[in-house]
């Protein structure tokens, strides 16, 4: 009974990821409009607080301001983006994941865990379509396939920093978009 649970799991989570991928790459600009990270942020982050795993591992830093932080997108594929993100750092590691929107000129969504952290070359390995760091996780490797197929689509910047500036080790992914709209 547990093998055919875990075979469900599995082929739910890879369909999940293709369907995802399928929308990245067929992604239209005609669905873009104005979208508040901030918003978007917190509608992300109480979606996986329900999640006893992450109830207690994933923390909203939330902008100082009240002030939304407006870009130009397509807000279901921002989503998929912040979803793969706060997934993949919840499943790689036991350590404190953080959400951030960082406003300005070009404002950031920025998804930040303080675990191991990488070394280049698995930076860039994962962000090969079908590249996997280890075979204890469930996933075909497309995860990060999509945020980089979604960032492009989105005319957005994504940035790994392993370590995260200020920190002795971790990951963090910055997804930074071009200009500030409205």
């Amino acid at each position: 009974m547990r093998a055919a649970l875990q075979s469900l799991e599995t082929l739910s989570h890879r369909t999940e990821r293709l369907l995802q991928l399928s929308r990245a790459e067929g992604a239209d600009l005609a669905h873009f409009g104005r979208v508040n990270l901030v918003q978007l942020a917190e509608q992300v982050a109480q979606s996986f607080w329900q999640q006893p795993q992450a109830q207690k591992r994933l923390d909203w830093l939330a902008p100082d301001t009240d002030t939304p932080v407006w870009v130009q997108g397509d807000i279901d594929g921002l989503a998929i983006v912040l979803r793969n993100l706060i997934d993949n750092a919840l499943h790689h590691t036991d350590a404190q994941v953080e959400l951030e929107v960082q406003p300005g000129e070009r404002p950031a969504l920025v998804v930040r865990d303080h675990g191991r952290g990488l070394t280049a070359a698995q930076l860039e390995q994962i962000q090969l379509r079908h590249a996997r760091i280890g075979s204890q996780h469930i996933g075909y490797g497309l995860g990060m396939s999509i945020v980089r197929t979604l960032a492009d689509k989105h005319g957005a910047e994504l940035v790994f920093s392993s370590p995260p500036a200020g920190c002795a080790q971790g990951l963090e992914v910055r997804l930074v978009f071009p200009a500030a709209a409205g």
